[in-house]
């Protein structure tokens, strides 16, 4: 992952500079930005469509899951950790650093004093652990976590557990590319791996006209279409967050899933969940949760806590579309969603 400073005066062709012309209109679309002369006007008309006035902070839940997602590289987790609040809501909202471009995942970029990231590897363990320890407990993060930095021995261990650097630079941890969103507490979780299994589905309902004589087959009238379902399966071991499979983050993810499939009561109101499930930013599926189903693998070595490391985790949806669907709709549709 790259970002790299945009300067007031950028015209295109200075951006088609930087990326190649190639990459030109792949890079305006990460960013979603719109194809224009001027690439700060581009740039700053996005960060308006993005973030209003009325735009809330970003909860300390969601800042942890995001910085989660940048854990592969210490200069941008630095980085992202000490934003201000604006500069967290564009992160969040759009998944850029203020006054930087995103570079797409499919190229790279030479290393300057305008890029960051790319170069520093995984953050260490310890820094790590004290920013999530302290934006827990204060809502931001001490600049005083990253003054001193002491590498740990790539076959050290810390209380049993792997050294969290050496995890993430040794495996590449999708974090921030596969998120669980639940509309009733406004949380977001991030899973650790992509599905491994996707079972994806519409269907057509019709009904066949009754009492036709002399007709060689009945009369199919359309009835209706869908709902779409989709049952995914992902494989876990519970190190794959910290390194530490005592940490209780599998438990939490798998919790955050399940209780998807419960009410909150309110008086008589009886108040179910939106789900999103999101993959790449973009939203793969939306509705309800039918269904969820953990299956721990017996034969996987036990943990130190005395419970199995591997679990399949196995969630069905049944999609709630947020906007009417018709043939030139679901023709228009790109990959994922």
């Amino acid at each position: 992952m790259q970002f790299f400073r945009i300067e007031q005066d950028m015209r295109l062709s200075d951006l088609a500079g930087i990326v190649g012309q190639s990459n030109l209109d792949t890079t305006l679309a990460v960013n979603s930005m719109q194809r224009m002369p001027n690439v700060y006007q581009s740039y700053q008309n996005m960060k308006a469509s993005y973030i209003h006035a009325d735009t809330p902070d970003v909860s300390f839940e969601r800042k942890q899951s995001l910085l989660n997602g940048v854990t592969s590289d210490a200069e941008i987790f630095e980085y992202v950790a000490l934003q201000n609040e604006y500069s967290w809501k564009l992160f969040d909202a759009a998944g850029t650093l203020d006054g930087y471009l995103r570079v797409p995942d499919t190229f790279t970029i030479p290393t300057s004093t305008r890029v960051i990231g790319g170069t520093s590897g995984a953050i260490d363990k310890k820094k790590y652990t004290d920013s999530m320890q302290c934006l827990k407990s204060n809502r931001n993060v001490s600049p005083e976590i990253f003054n001193e930095y002491a590498p740990v021995s790539a076959s050290k261990i810390i209380n049993g557990a792997a050294n969290y650097g050496t995890l993430y630079q040794n495996f590449k941890i999708p974090f921030g590319a596969v998120s669980l969103y639940s509309s009733l507490d406004g949380r977001m979780v991030d899973f650790p791996v992509y599905p491994r299994e996707i079972s994806d589905g519409v269907k057509a309902n019709y009904d066949t006209m009754p009492d036709m004589l002399y007709q060689y087959e009945p009369w199919q009238i359309y009835k209706s279409s869908g709902p779409r379902q989709c049952i995914l399966t992902f494989d876990m071991h519970r190190d794959m967050w910290t390194g530490d499979h005592r940490d209780g983050l599998c438990n939490q993810l798998i919790r955050f899933c399940e209780a998807a499939c419960y009410p909150r009561y309110n008086g008589a109101a009886v108040i179910t969940t939106d789900s999103i499930l999101y993959i790449n930013g973009q939203s793969f599926v939306r509705g309800i949760i039918t269904d969820v189903s953990p299956k721990w693998d017996t034969d996987s070595p036990l943990g130190l806590d005395g419970w199995y490391l591997h679990v399949s985790l196995s969630i069905t949806f049944t999609e709630v579309s947020a906007e009417p669907l018709n043939y030139d709709k679901i023709l228009g549709k790109g990959l994922i969603g």
